[in-house]
């Protein structure tokens, strides 16, 4: 068992609590229990190669031949023989954003981790989830078929233009940054003059790219000065204000998850989770100019009352919609399922609430408690429509930065609390819906959010990185080897990490990866998964460019790649061990094509 030091007082009789609920209910707590059932359960007599890490000749072959290029990197940087003049910084050293063009020139990236097959990706957010570089094609498309002219007098259209600077009305209410995207519907609401927003044609370069002018207030592509990356999160919470706007008209909502998801079958990925607030959309009626407030707009069919505002709360920069959610038509979850399918990648949803709303405060506390019970009706299939989400929504989270945020303590009475909704079950909503919660995203010494992730959630932690320092939590972790051919792992205390590489080197957590914990943690016998996170900031569509970070920075061999991917199939399949033959298949004809193309290579 566990130190019981580790635990303060508040979580400690949650957990106790909760056992001897479950215990006298049903046998609901074998899957909180850890030290009576395994994260990953070990069936008798399983013929499984799931967790097989042992490498056949040609992967290791493979391993070699991938060992040696990273090695040329390696004395590039160290290797005394070399001209202090000529030395080059290792490349997990530096910010991705500056080595991205000599990452896709690197071997390793285009014939190895681009072609291989990676399962699933696991952590990345609905909001952000396509790459900047695929984000900035799909505006350019977006402006030539709606055009974006000044003169347009059609209300309903929704050409999308940008404020040229930080623009609030008199009232000081109302408030939008520099850089933010805006449909020409808004701009007439909130009474903006040309001066200044612009089309966004202006932002496009006569190669009909968007310009770094752009570029820059929408992703991280630059270096920060040292007053930005103190402040690093608003960098980031910015650049979501400067865009979510346009998520709310369903046909830009539709095309973005379409091309998000091709993105992903691109790069070899067979199956997504997102994490998703609860989205709803707009259709414009003839706005009220006179308003200088408000206008009504149709919403869902509903008339609700808009108003876009943008404020800091407790540090926060975030979006306060005064909208009216119909949580039984559910339309968001429809597209993002009828847009996978017609793409034919695998989906599931894990839906969320940001992690700054104040359980104290009357609004909030209703609104986690909407979000909350709405999820595990989709969960549970209590629609009045009949609408199946049984095994579409699997999951609640709460986002958003940790060291700012509401510690996730103060969220135990939602979590182990009952719904007070009619036609949902009494039971503690812990048991109705599983949790994936993003908690040990900080080096905060003090927070103890990683602690109560390991005991609400059951299958993974969104991060999690913070666990080197509880080894308490980590020496709970067993391994088991049988005298097969293979090798199971069992975790009898820890769910499975989300591990986000870029993500954690860009938000300053890990400026240079070689000092990243996961190599360590995975080496006592922590599971991870490596996932992208937000890349319409980051720029890492897709899954190849964080692979090659973490093979390039945690020092990794294809044995841990290997199992990274795989866990991710565990993962899919709510921790089962099952074998996968189409997979096996794929993977070993992406090891005989990266033997091939690296033995080309000389030197």
């Amino acid at each position: 068992m566990i130190i019981e030091y580790f635990f303060y007082k508040d979580t400690l009789e949650g957990y106790q609590s909760l056992k001897g609920l479950l215990e006298k209910k049903d046998d609901a707590f074998a899957f909180y229990n850890r030290n009576l059932t395994p994260l990953i359960p070990v069936a008798s007599g399983v013929e499984s190669n799931i967790y097989c890490m042992e490498l056949t000749e040609q992967e290791q072959l493979l391993d070699t031949l991938m060992d040696r290029i990273r090695k040329k990197y390696r004395d590039d940087d160290l290797s005394p023989e070399v001209a202090l003049e000529n030395r080059k910084p290792y490349p997990a050293s530096k910010p991705f954003y500056q080595i991205k063009e000599e990452m896709e020139r690197c071997p390793l990236y285009q014939s190895v981790f681009r072609i291989m097959p990676k399962g699933g990706l696991l952590h990345v957010h609905a909001a952000s989830a396509l790459s900047s570089e695929e984000f900035f094609k799909f505006l350019v498309d977006y402006d030539r078929e709606h055009p974006s002219e000044v003169g347009y007098q059609d209300a309903d259209a929704f050409a999308i233009f940008v404020l040229r600077e930080d623009w609030s009305d008199l009232e000081g209410r109302i408030s939008f940054k520099n850089g933010t995207l805006l449909y020409k519907h808004l701009l007439i609401e909130n009474g903006i003059s040309v001066e200044k927003a612009v089309p966004l044609c202006s932002f496009i370069d006569d190669t009909g790219r968007i310009k770094k002018e752009l570029k820059t207030l929408l992703a991280f592509e630059q270096d920060f000065d040292l007053k930005e990356s103190m402040f690093i999160w608003e960098e980031f919470n910015m650049r979501f204000s400067r865009t979510d706007s346009l998520l709310e008209h369903v046909d830009f909502y539709r095309e973005y998850l379409r091309r998000f998801f091709e993105e992903c079958k691109r790069d070899n990925i067979q199956y997504v989770e997102l994490r998703s607030g609860f989205a709803n959309f707009i259709t414009v009626a003839q706005p009220d100019t006179n308003s200088k407030k408000s206008s009504q707009y149709k919403l869902n069919g509903l008339q609700s009352v808009y108003t876009n505002c943008y404020h800091w709360r407790n540090h926060f920069y975030y979006k306060e919609m005064n909208l009216r959610i119909n949580y039984n038509q559910p339309e968001f979850l429809e597209y993002i399922r009828e847009i996978a399918q017609q793409v034919g990648i695998g989906v599931r949803v894990i839906l969320n609430v940001r992690r700054d709303l104040n359980p104290e405060r009357v609004q909030d506390r209703n609104k986690i408690i909407e979000r909350l019970d709405a999820a595990i009706k989709y969960h549970n299939g209590l629609l009045p429509e009949q609408k199946d989400y049984s095994d579409f929504v699997i999951g609640f989270d709460f986002v958003s930065e940790e060291d700012r945020g509401r510690a996730t303590s103060e969220y135990k009475d939602f979590i182990y609390g009952t719904s007070t909704q009619q036609g949902i079950s009494e039971k503690p909503r812990i048991q109705l819906i599983d949790f994936y919660l993003h908690d040990g995203e900080s080096h905060d010494m003090y927070h103890h959010n990683i602690i109560d992730a390991s005991i609400i959630s059951k299958y993974r932690i969104g991060h999690g990185f913070q666990m080197y320092r509880y080894i308490e939590l980590v020496n709970n972790i067993n391994f088991l080897e049988t005298s097969e051919h293979y090798q199971k792992i069992v975790n009898s205390f820890m769910p499975i990490l989300e591990v986000c590489p870029i993500s954690n080197q860009l938000l300053r957590y890990y400026p240079d990866l070689r000092a990243h914990p996961v190599c360590e943690l995975m080496k006592r016998g922590v599971q991870c998964v490596i996932a992208n996170d937000d890349p319409q900031i980051f720029g890492n569509g897709g899954l190849s460019y964080d692979f090659w970070m973490a093979y390039m920075g945690f020092g990794l061999n294809l044995k841990a790649i290997k199992r990274l991917v795989y866990n991710s199939l565990i993962a899919e399949n709510q921790n089962k061990l099952e074998k996968n033959p189409d997979f096996d298949r794929k993977w070993g004809e992406f090891v005989q094509t990266a033997v091939e193309n690296l033995s080309r290579i000389k030197g």
